[in-house]
């Protein structure tokens, strides 16, 4: 580990003091689709980790009494029969860290979970923190439900991922970590992030097309694509306040569309792109739009996010593809204008600022 990096896990240790804390067991997302059980915590996130996340916690571990309530209550107005298309279960951090989500509460999920007519269930968590027991388990419960794993990655780049988003990630454990979730007969699905800081814009998307490249040569099922928005009680927030990190340019995912081959364009998905307001309070920046190009963008991706193949391949050649206003002009600027500067340079000059700040 870079020492520049070993300073930024400790700035943002100081940064994650001041993230909300809650009474409330669970929270429910996209009118239900996705629950976040609210733990004590994310393990990574206590140390260091991940400069651009904010995620709460509960005030105390979850106890199996919790987990019992919460699954009473967000079930409450569904019958056995009733088709459910697609659930989302995670923590603040990961699902199947024990840490945050005891073996007892795991086992009574999967046991409330099966009697019901889910389609497909997807937990998100830590590659680290998938093993042959927990998805023997998962397979032997959820006999009739299809699976999905879902795994942050952010990035192929091993500079970028450590250095940007400080997270940690073996490449070769987690293309083992795919093979096994295959092996189990489950999707793997991959979390993609846009708009590293320290990076320029050339490298924002050098990375991200060469991190689709990557996922799909491992047979990753499906990528999700997700735009930097930096929250408040970060190091992310302190730094694009000093200038080394700014929000992502929402063009740049149409931008980055156009390089996908069209028999993949059913694998990728763009998240959590607008609608932000329910969350403005947590939020310092979202990705960058006009007026002009923002309705035009956001409508594309929802329909391209709700479209089949055929559909898509279609949406590819539209009208949001040529857009004409003030920021795809700047996005094109910025694109082909050469940095004076290193990533590591960047990094080092940003360190030494946070240092100046921190330790006056």
């Amino acid at each position: 580990m870079q020492e520049n990096t070993k300073y930024l896990i400790e700035f943002n240790k100081k940064y994650k003091t001041n993230i909300l804390k809650t009474d409330d067991t669970y929270t429910s997302l996209q009118n239900g689709k996705q629950i976040c059980f609210n733990s004590g915590g994310c393990e990574l996130s206590k140390r260091g980790y991940c400069i651009m996340c904010n995620y709460g916690c509960g005030r105390k571990k979850l106890s199996l009494e919790q987990v019992k309530i919460a699954l009473d209550d967000m079930f409450k107005d569904c019958s056995y029969e009733q088709p459910i298309n697609y659930k989302v279960f995670g923590c603040n951090g990961s699902i199947l860290d024990t840490n945050e989500f005891s073996e007892d509460c795991f086992d009574y999920l999967l046991d409330y979970i099966a009697k019901y007519n889910i389609d497909t269930v997807c937990f998100e968590t830590f590659y680290s923190t998938v093993t042959e027991e927990k998805l023997a388990k998962i397979k032997k419960k959820l006999i009739k439900i299809k699976v999905d794993i879902e795994l942050g990655f952010e990035s192929a780049n091993n500079f970028i991922r450590e250095n940007c988003y400080l997270k940690f990630i073996d490449n070769e454990i987690f293309k083992e970590k795919i093979a096994l979730i295959h092996k189990y007969g489950m999707n793997c699905v991959v979390n993609l992030m846009y708009g590293a800081p320290f990076c320029s814009l050339k490298e924002q998307n050098a990375d991200l097309a060469n991190s689709i490249k990557w996922c799909f040569e491992n047979n990753v099922d499906f990528i999700c694509i997700f735009p930097m928005i930096i929250k408040n009680n970060t190091l992310l927030a302190k730094i694009y306040d000093l200038g080394f990190a700014k929000p992502a340019y929402l063009y740049g995912l149409i931008d980055i569309l156009t390089k996908i081959p069209d028999d993949k364009l059913n694998r990728v998905n763009f998240l959590w792109f607008s609608d932000y307001e329910s969350s403005y309070k947590y939020i310092k920046a979202v990705p960058y739009t006009c007026e002009k190009c923002n309705g035009k963008i956001v409508d594309f991706l929802k329909k391209f996010g709700k479209s089949n193949l055929a559909e898509r391949i279609k949406l590819k050649q539209t009208l949001p593809l040529k857009i004409d206003c003030a920021c795809t002009k700047q996005y094109n600027n910025e694109l082909a204008s050469e940095n004076c500067t290193t990533k590591e340079q960047r990094i080092n000059e940003c360190v030494l600022k946070l240092k100046k700040e921190i330790y006056k």
